[in-house]
Formats: C-alpha cells, sequence, structure tokens
C-alpha cells in the first residue's frame, strides 16, 4: 500500500459490499510518515473521499 492508493469497494459487517472512493493521503508508522507499507506491518492510515460514513462499519477495504 503507498500514498495515492484508492479503494474502491468496502465489504461491510454483514458480508455486504458497498462502492467508496477513497485515497490514502499518508501512512504513519511508529508517529513517523511513510510513503508505502508492505504486509504484514500496521499503521495508521489518513484516507478522503467519498464513503467515509462507510469506514465504521467496514470489515476490509479492497481497491
Amino acid at each position: 500500500m503507498s500514498v495515492g492508493d484508492v479503494f474502491e469497494l468496502a465489504t461491510l459487517d454483514h458480508d455486504a459490499d458497498a462502492p467508496i472512493d477513497l485515497r490514502v493521503t499518508s501512512i504513519r508508522r511508529y508517529d513517523h510518515a511513510v510513503d508505502s507499507l508492505e504486509p504484514p506491518h500496521t499503521a495508521k492510515l489518513e484516507l478522503k473521499g467519498q464513503g467515509m460514513f462507510l469506514l465504521a462499519r467496514a470489515r476490509e477495504l479492497r481497491g
């Protein structure tokens, strides 16, 4: 995953899929900005775009 990547589909809590358009605007790992992230690492993402209201119910985001 990299800054600029776009998520287009959210899988919600009851396995329903919903279209979204969320772009990764920043990635912070251990409070340091990074340009990309490889599995299995975790980080805090800042996302912007359409579908933010679905994030509370989303189990998975796909791009």
